[in-house]
This record gives structure tokens, C-alpha cells and sequence, in this order.
């Protein structure tokens, strides 16, 4: 789960971090998340930048996660992705990498992409109303390719790559492309 930006579209003075605001249901933007995902994957790893790591982990109680600060988070999102990649050994099938700012995510989505991923597909990414959403099943397979990737590039080149198996996988799910980017996201 990448938790490492700085939300500046939400507050570009940075006193207010989306990820703290608080959901009809109480949790914050982060916890649920973070319980979404948790449930889909074998081991739940939440990626920040440096120094941020106990502030949000205490906004999630009873989280069962690996917490993980990258130290070039601030470079790019390939900075987070790589960190994430490298905390544990490597999974059977893949990496399901959501973002921390998409709290209304279906289980059913998490349960199609973990499944297509499961069948061997190097990347699924979960698609509603023709746009692309989260959160993205990655191949083990594609470790080198992570690793190797621009620091400052999301998955977008691998999804550029000819011969590569991604699966676009069609669901009803609004909630697989509506993040938290202003305050107003979240009425």
C-alpha cells in the first residue's frame, strides 16, 4: 500500500494530510485503505516517506502490517514501489499494489484482480467506465523490471512494453478509480 506522497493537491501547505481525515465511518482515509487490501494479499506492506511511518501507523490500530520508509520517496512513486517490492521475500504470485488515498474499493475488485493474478497474468489493473484504476496486480516474475525502472516512473512503462501479459479487467466498482486529491473528494 503506498502511503509515501505528500498530498499537496489536498493541502498545498501541508498542514492537513488526507491520509489522517476522517471517513463517515470513522477510520481515516489511510485505515481504510489499509483493511481493504489487508484481507487480498498474504502480507500487507504500507510504504511511507521518511519520518512518517508512526504518525500513520498509530492512525491505523490493530493494523497487521510491515512498515516501510522510502528513503527517495519524495523522488517518485518508483522509489515507493521498489521499497515495497524488496520488504519481504518474493510472493508465489505477485504484488497487489493499492494506494493509500482509494478507501472505497470493493472487496470483489480485490478478489477479480488477485485472482487474474493468480492465473499467471504478469499485470492486471482493474478498469471501470474505461478508466484505469487500482489497485494493480504485479507478476513476481517482474521483480528485475521494478527494480530496474526509473525512480521517479509509476507502473505506466511496464504497461508500455511490448509482449508484456496485461490484463485489463472490467468491473462495476466506481470505487477502483475515485482517490482523495481535495477535500472535496471526500463528501
Amino acid at each position: 500500500l503506498l502511503a509515501a506522497g505528500r498530498g499537496l493537491r489536498f493541502d498545498p501547505e501541508g498542514r492537513r494530510d488526507k491520509l489522517l481525515a476522517k471517513l463517515d465511518a470513522g477510520r481515516t482515509v489511510l485505515h481504510q485503505s489499509a483493511l481493504h487490501l489487508q484481507h487480498w494479499v498474504d502480507r500487507l506492506v504500507v510504504v511511507t516517506r521518511p519520518g512518517r511511518s508512526a504518525t500513520l501507523q498509530s492512525a491505523c490500530p490493530g493494523l497487521d502490517a510491515v512498515w516501510v520508509e522510502a528513503p527517495d520517496a519524495d523522488l517518485g512513486m518508483g522509489a515507493s514501489l521498489k521499497a515495497a517490492v524488496l520488504a519481504l521475500a518474493l510472493p508465489q504470485h505477485g504484488w497487489m499494489i493499492g494506494l493509500a488515498d482509494m478507501p472505497w474499493i470493493l472487496p470483489q475488485t480485490y478478489q477479480q484482480v488477485r485472482a487474474v493474478l493468480e492465473q499467471g497474468v504478469d499485470v492486471v489493473r482493474p478498469v471501470h467506465g474505461g478508466q484505469p484504476g487500482h489497485p494493480v496486480g504485479c507478476a513476481s516474475s517482474l521483480l528485475d523490471c521494478i527494480i530496474s525502472m526509473p525512480i521517479d516512473a509509476g507502473l505506466g512503462p511496464m504497461f508500455r512494453q511490448p509482449g508484456r501479459g496485461i490484463q485489463a479487467l472490467d468491473v462495476t466498482d466506481p470505487g477502483c478509480t475515485r482517490d482523495v486529491d481535495f477535500p472535496a473528494d471526500l463528501d
